[in-house]
């Protein structure tokens, strides 16, 4: 975790360093390296999730990268991190980004056609946790009524006829 933690630190320093201030590629002044650790979870398509008999072992060291709004040179930022968090054996093999933030339409070097949704759709693949999930969402919404096309595109559904 703090080899993790100073390997973003020093990403952030670095782009801090290679700009002056004044050039929209720099980072933004207001940037915070955080590292939550938080405890498993039974939610499926959590970053978090572990089957029932690892729940109490495994905790999650979740990194994260804050920062002003709308800075110019966040998002080219965000996404030069996310690919490192996700491709740098060092972050580990099993790095799940919250599907709910920008990161979402980013691309994946493992995933060029559906980029960071690709890889995400396969770490829960991984996991054993994808079907599960889609076989309950099925069950609790079988007309698709609360789809939208965010979710459809998550989930790799076709639009409604």
């Amino acid at each position: 975790m703090r080899r993790d933690f100073a390997s973003l630190h020093d990403a952030v320093v670095a782009r801090f360093e290679a700009f002056p201030l004044s050039d929209p590629r720099a980072s933004p002044i207001v940037t915070a390296v955080e590292m939550r650790t938080l405890a498993s979870s039974s939610a499926l398509l959590s970053p978090g999730y572990q089957p029932a008999d690892r729940r109490a072992e495994v905790f999650i060291a979740a990194p994260e990268i804050v920062t002003t709004a709308n800075h110019p040179a966040w998002e080219d930022f965000a996404q030069e991190m996310n690919t490192r968090m996700t491709t740098d054996p060092a972050f580990g093999r099993e790095v799940r980004g919250h599907q709910g933030k920008p990161c979402h339409a980013w691309p994946h070097p493992d995933h060029p056609e559906t980029g960071m949704r690709g890889y995400l759709r396969q770490q829960y693949r991984d996991a054993g946790t994808w079907e599960p999930f889609l076989a309950v969402r099925t069950r609790v919404d079988p007309d698709g009524f609360f789809l939208n096309p965010y979710l459809r595109a998550w989930f790799d559904m076709d639009e409604p006829a």
